[in-house]
């Protein structure tokens, strides 16, 4: 995590003369990767924490920007409320569409599923199983045709 908020804080910093959307351009695939790579590893509580760290350095970009302005001011140039978000960093696109600083805390929180560990995807009596958990449908189809059901030691890849 804290090289992710490094890496956000260089960009910031590299983007600090640019315009507000060119820093949202980049700045929106870096956190959705983010969060979506650790959305089953993390809680809810350590991404609004890096939501918060990320608004921070946000706030820092846009006050020393405009050092004669005041904080409201900077609040309504910069900052607008958006989707039951207030303090959303937006900028409008070349065709008039408001684009926002997405937080990480807005991806949804997927937990790893388990699967039973005495469950065969090659015996009959297991299917159900198979059918009734959706997770499973990664494992059914690597099992199904990248490993030999019939061989008695290492499983092989099929060529």
């Amino acid at each position: 995590m804290k090289t992710f908020l490094a890496k956000i804080q260089a960009t910031i910093k590299k983007f600090r003369p640019a315009k507000t959307i060119f820093l949202l351009r980049k700045l929106n695939p870096m956190i959705r990767g983010w969060a979506m790579y650790h959305r089953m590893d993390y809680s809810k509580d350590t991404f609004q924490y890096v939501d918060h760290r990320i608004w921070q350095m946000v706030w820092r970009w846009a006050t020393r920007r405009h050092r004669n302005k005041n904080k409201q001011w900077v609040k309504d140039r910069y900052f607008k409320r958006h989707q039951r978000r207030d303090w959303a960093l937006f900028d409008y696109d070349e065709y008039g569409n408001l684009v926002t600083l997405i937080w990480a805390a807005q991806i949804p929180i997927k937990r790893h599923a388990m699967i039973k560990g005495t469950a065969n995807p090659y015996d009959s009596a297991d299917e159900l199983y198979y059918q009734r958990n959706p997770n499973t449908f990664l494992i059914l189809f690597l099992s199904f045709f990248y490993l030999t059901p019939d061989s008695s030691e290492k499983p092989t890849l099929c060529r």
